[in-house]
Formats: C-alpha cells, sequence, structure tokens
C-alpha cells in the first residue's frame, strides 16, 4: 500500500511576510495560507522557504540567511560576506531539502 502524498506546499512573499500555501489535489479557488511567518523586524526578505511541518520558514536578506520558528523565534542566522546594502544584480534565494535537514 502506497503512503499518502503529503501536499505540496507553494511559498510566497506577500506584504512583508512569508506565506505558505498547501496544495491538496481538490484545492480550488482563493487559496488561504496554511502558515504565515513575520521575517525579524528590519529584514527585507528576497527568498523563502518554510519547511513542510509548517513549524519554521526560511528566507534570505542580502546579507544572510535565517530560520524563524512558526511563534516568531530566531532559531539561527548565518550573515553572507562582505556586507552590502546594495543590490548589485545578485538575488540570494533558499530550498529546503525534503527532510528539512539542508538549507
Amino acid at each position: 500500500m502506497a503512503e499518502p502524498r503529503s501536499p505540496q506546499l507553494i511559498t510566497r512573499l506577500i506584504d512583508g511576510r512569508i506565506r505558505s500555501y498547501a496544495l491538496t489535489a481538490d484545492a480550488s479557488g482563493v487559496l488561504e495560507p496554511a502558515a504565515v511567518f513575520r521575517p525579524v523586524a528590519g529584514d527585507e526578505a528576497v527568498g523563502a522557504a518554510v519547511a513542510a511541518d509548517l513549524q519554521q520558514a526560511v528566507y534570505a536578506t542580502l546579507n544572510a540567511v535565517v530560520c524563524v520558528s512558526d511563534a516568531g523565534d530566531v532559531l539561527w542566522r548565518v550573515a553572507f560576506d562582505p556586507y552590502t546594502d546594495e543590490p548589485h544584480g545578485h538575488r540570494p534565494g533558499c530550498v529546503l531539502s525534503r527532510d528539512g535537514q539542508v538549507v
């Protein structure tokens, strides 16, 4: 017997928040987010991914990758060097592995 498939998650950055939508075979019409995460104040997320269990999100800024919990706590942050405050052709992004262990 085949194991049931979990819904496909689609993540979007909308109005400064990370919103994750669970797509199922019977999904139709306007989707409501399954989870919403808020980046740390002052961070401008340019790419994001949400874990399959909807408990944490990872987002990229021009200068770091940050992981936040569903409660809004920073779990970890890794800075990019050298620091820049101007976008010069790079647009960092992030993707999670299926098991959520690798960004």
